[in-house]
């Protein structure tokens, strides 16, 4: 399981308490069972390339949205 606690756990914490507390608005925290590490590595790196891919595909959207793609037809 992964929870951002500055909007989970820490939510009802000001912004200085929070940080008091060690927790940042990008603190993120893992959770995890008795998996082999290779599991848990693996399992991460999934999610990590699955959102550069969702990352990826949203910003070409906004420089479609944009006008900023250029597009070229083949043999142009």
């Amino acid at each position: 399981m992964i929870i951002a606690p500055a909007t989970t756990t820490h939510q009802q914490l000001n912004d200085e308490e929070q940080i008091a507390s060690g927790v940042t608005k990008d603190h993120i925290r893992l959770s995890v069972g008795i998996e082999h590490v290779d599991d848990i590595k693996a399992d991460l790196q999934q999610a990590f390339d699955k959102i550069a891919e969702i990352a990826k595909v949203e910003s070409e959207k906004l420089d479609d949205a944009n006008g900023t793609i250029e597009r070229h037809e083949p043999g142009v």
